[in-house]
Parts: structure tokens; sequence; C-alpha cells
């Protein structure tokens, strides 16, 4: 968005002109609900999708705090209000050309409507035979397309991770270890930095 000036409204409009009937489309229209031209890089985009995704607050972006003794005023990457005024800052330090690859259990699983028959079976002296249960999906047409109703979603769950960056120091693969395995609930051990 940054880059070429575009808003969410135009970025919106896109979406919805060239996705229309596509794989992905229902992807990227929420993408765009989420897009912020506040995000300074890719990485700090990636990380607040991930955050979006696994269901965390949505954080404010670039706000400045200033140095209550009076020093410089900092720009945070990202910024939590708690209750109680209590205020929780995020940054995404970053490294040069990472490359990250995620190992999922399975894929997203979601739950349909559907509507439900159950027909019994009986013989001629009325005792069940047998029970037979059909379902069918319920469908709703949105922006023209018509697409079965989701009534859950489950996200996948990750295996392992391992990412791959220049000019990490051994602090900041740990930060990244640290931040990865709060991220995806998972033990250190199923996450691995290399640094090049």
């Amino acid at each position: 968005m940054r880059f070429y000036g575009v808003g969410r409204e135009g970025l919106s409009s896109f979406v919805g002109e060239r996705g229309r009937g596509r794989h992905g489309a229902a992807i990227a229209r929420r993408a765009v609900e989420h897009a912020d031209p506040r995000s300074e890089n890719g990485g700090e985009s990636i990380v607040r999708g991930l955050m979006i995704e696994l269901g965390f607050a949505v954080p404010e972006l670039q706000v400045e705090i200033p140095d209550p003794l009076g020093g410089p005023t900092y720009r945070v990457d990202y910024l939590w209000r708690l209750d109680g005024g209590t205020r929780v800052i995020g940054e995404l330090d970053g490294v040069k050309d990472c490359s990250v690859a995620i190992t999922l259990a399975a894929g997203y699983e979601y739950l349909y409507a559907s509507d439900g028959r159950i027909s019994h079976t009986y013989d001629e002296s009325g005792a069940l035979l047998g029970d037979e249960e059909t379902r069918e999906y319920i469908f709703a047409a949105t922006d023209g397309n018509t697409q079965p109703v989701v009534i859950s979603e489950r996200m996948p769950t990750v295996e392992g991770v391992a990412v791959v960056c220049k000019g990490a120091t051994a602090v900041t693969e740990q930060k990244i270890i640290s931040l990865l395995s709060a991220l995806f609930n998972i033990k250190s051990n199923k996450i691995s930095v290399i640094t090049q």
C-alpha cells in the first residue's frame, strides 16, 4: 500500500473485481480488511498477520511514545493498550534476507452449516431396520458468488519452524526462537534458526 500509494478502498475494489470466483479470493478479501499502510516493511505486516490469524489482539502501529524523563520521543512498531492503563510494546528487529518454512500437521479445517434429515426404515411388523442420514450443505450468495456457509474455522497446528537469515546475532536467534515458541505454542526444540 505504501509503495504504490493505494488505499484500502482501492485495494478492496481491485480484489473484488479480480478475485471474483477465483480460488483464494476469500483469503485475499480477509487480508485487505487488515491491510494497513503504517506497517513499515513486509516483516511487520507478516508478523501482524500471524497475530491476527492466531487470534491475538490487533495492535496499534507506529505509535510515538515520549520519554517520561524528557528525552527523545520513541516510535514503536506495535502497541497494545490493556485495561488499567498498562501498555505492551512490540518491536520487530529485523535481519536481512530472511526465509521461513513452517510445517503444519494439516491444513485449515472448516465446519460448514448443513441441514440434516434422518429416514427410518421399518419391516412389515413395524420393527426398526435402520436409519439413514442425509445432509445438504447450506449455501449463501455473497458478491455474486455462491459459497457454503462456514460455521467455524480451525487453524492448522504448527509442527515446526525453520528460519534462515543473514545478520542475526546469537541474542536475536534466541529472541526469534522465543517469539515463535510463544506465537505457535510449540517447544523450542521444534524451531531452528540458522544464520548465514
